[in-house]
């Protein structure tokens, strides 16, 4: 529609519908995360914060919603693939109550054996 608009008219332009969901796993800040219809899995892990010391792995994001009829159902999501392809598909949009589990990545075998390594040498070396 457009309106003419007169001295004096006001225009009322609704902001968007907020609501929670929860975020669980490795990220910085878990627990209930405020986020606007329409947002998407990036947003809300995002405002949980994925910094390089929660050792996110974001190549296995599992997002648990519960149905009208009270079913839940878990999705497993790539959702690094998905930002590095910039495929918007795997970035599913949020309804409120969803929960969004961010498992932590596994150390490389190599990393872990180096861990290791060092630790039982520490050890032994005064």
């Amino acid at each position: 529609q457009d309106e003419r608009l007169g001295e004096g008219d006001v225009v009322y332009v609704p902001g968007p519908v907020q609501f929670y969901v929860n975020v669980t796993g490795a990220v910085d800040k878990p627990g209930p995360i405020q986020v606007n219809q329409g947002d998407g899995l990036a947003v809300a892990i995002a405002k949980a914060g994925n910094s390089a010391n929660a050792q996110s792995d974001l190549n296995h994001v599992h997002l648990i919603r519960t149905g009208p009829d009270g079913k839940q159902t878990t999705q497993e999501i790539n959702l690094y693939q998905a930002l590095q392809s910039n495929d918007q598909t795997a970035n599913v949009a949020l309804t409120k109550g969803d929960t969004i589990f961010v498992p932590q990545a596994r150390a490389k075998h190599g990393d872990s054996f180096m861990t290791g390594l060092l630790y039982i040498l520490s050890r032994f070396i005064p």
